[in-house]
Order: C-alpha cells, then structure tokens, then sequence
C-alpha cells in the first residue's frame, strides 16, 4: 500500500521523546488514529517545528510499515484562531475521547469533519454546551453504539408525554417518573436528542446524563483527565 501524502490531520496528543524529538498521536483523514515520530521537531531549525499544535488542521505525510510510522511532512492548513482559556478545557476533553475511544487505522471521515466544525466553532467562541452533546452522539454512533432514541422495548415510538428508563446500548422501556430507578428520562428529551433540538435545560440534563453513561461503558473504570479540567 503506498502511504498517503498530505492528508487532513489534528493532532490529539504529543509528547517528548528523548532530546529533540516526539511522539504524536494522530487523528487523520483517511487512515484514522495513526501515532508517529517527529524525527528532530523540537529543534529550532526543523520544519516541522511550528506545524505541530494541538486543535489546529495540518496536512501531513508519513512513511513506514510499523505501527509507530516516522512523519515526513507536516504543514498548517488554514489555522483557526487559539482558543481562549475557557473553552480549553472543552478542547481537551474531544481529545482525550477520540484518543481513548478510536482504534487505530480505522478511518472515520464524517466524525472528522464533525471534530473539525466543532474545533472551529470553540475557536470562533460560537460554541454551546448541546454542540459538545451532539458530537458526543456522534462519537457513539460511529463506534458501532448508536442510542435507541425513537422507538422503545416494544418497537412503539417514543410518547413524548411519557418517561422511560433508558440504559446505554438497550432499548428504552416505558416506565413512571417515581420508579426508583436511576436513568429514567422523558420521551420528550429522548426524541429532541435524537433530532439535535436541545432547546430547553430539561433536555440538554437528560441528554448530558444519558450520553455520559453511554460513554462511561465505552471507556472502563479509568476517568478522563480533562474532566478534571471541566470541572
């Protein structure tokens, strides 16, 4: 297979590796999450010195048949303003997901283009708190975990009157809102989730516990770090 030149990139992790040199995880275009070395990027006069920042599109190129590859080339693509300090943390958190979540070489080309709007969007400050939902939707989607949001148990639709108890990767069962159960949501958030209208707080609360849930199967007992950072 010939290796791909100048694909679309985002870096989601670096870090030093002996004096003058790194190693980064990618995540690509075409050949999904992909880790590299940046042969002597960290010295003044490498040309890949200032290409390799975080939550910026870079094109690059790569060479090599282990599962580290050697990055050859490494150039900005239309660079997005810095994000500011409040909306770092957001930032981080898309990182570290698509780094604990993705397998690599697997390409996924619309929650690429999913990533990149949203990193726009943090850098422009045209951001809100149901955009990071609605990639988080997403994310699940993609990796084979879509939610059940339309029909329940008994494949009848969703009654927006009603409530239901919804675990990650079942069907939601109808059931009464003084159940004493945990996860118990209202068709109405279920159905306004599952059309990205997080309009009201109610349903951006339900989406948000829903989606963590969801998610928290996916990535064990081990917790984010940027969590730590929203919070």
């Amino acid at each position: 297979m010939n290796p791909i030149t100048l694909q679309p990139a985002f870096i989601l992790h670096r870090r030093d590796y002996r004096d003058t040199s790194l190693i980064i995880e990618l995540f690509t275009l075409h050949e999904g999450r992909i880790s590299a070395i940046a042969k002597g990027a960290k010295r003044n006069k490498s040309s890949l010195r200032n290409s390799l920042h975080l939550f910026q599109p870079i094109l690059i190129s790569t060479q090599g048949k282990h599962e580290l590859k050697t990055l050859t080339q490494a150039e900005l693509q239309s660079p997005l303003a810095n994000i500011d300090g409040t909306h770092l943390p957001w930032a981080f958190y898309l990182n570290e997901l698509l780094f604990r979540l993705l397998e690599k070489h697997d390409p996924y080309p619309q929650l690429f283009n999913h990533y990149r709007v949203l990193l726009q969007r943090l850098a422009e400050q045209n951001i809100e708190e149901k955009h990071l939902r609605f990639f988080e939707y997403d994310l699940l989607l993609e990796l084979g975990y879509g939610l059940q949001l339309t029909t329940d148990i008994n494949n009848e639709p969703i009654d927006t009157a009603a409530y239901y108890h919804c675990l990650p990767h079942q069907a939601p069962v109808k059931t009464t809102l003084d159940n004493d159960a945990n996860a118990i949501y209202s068709g109405l958030s279920l159905l306004a989730l599952s059309t990205r209208q997080l309009d009201s707080g109610s349903a951006l609360q339900d989406a948000k516990h829903l989606l963590r849930h969801a998610l928290r199967q996916l990535l064990g007992d081990k917790p984010l770090k940027s969590r730590e950072l929203l919070i």
